[in-house]
């Protein structure tokens, strides 16, 4: 999917970003403890292409989206080993 917003000259590292949420993670952790209770299940999707577009007035229909559906691809990703 291409974003309606490129920017040229915004960038960062992989490697930086691995770095930020890594110490987000454990941050996380540490205050939370092994778990994250997301306390939800669902919630508004606007889709990536309106979001991004500023030039146009916000998507008039959003989505809606489910952690529980988001939770079982994470499983799912981190069971067969796939780098999503």
């Amino acid at each position: 999917m291409a974003y309606a917003a490129k920017v040229s000259g915004v960038n960062i590292s992989i490697h930086d970003l691995r770095a930020a949420v890594a110490i987000l993670l454990d941050n996380l952790e540490d205050q939370l403890g092994p778990t994250v209770d997301l306390d939800a299940d669902y919630y508004w999707a606007v889709d990536p292409d309106a979001a991004f577009a500023l030039g146009h007035a916000p998507a008039p229909d959003p989505t809606v989206g489910s952690l529980s559906d988001g939770v079982e691809t994470v499983r799912s990703a981190v069971e067969d080993g796939v780098h999503a």
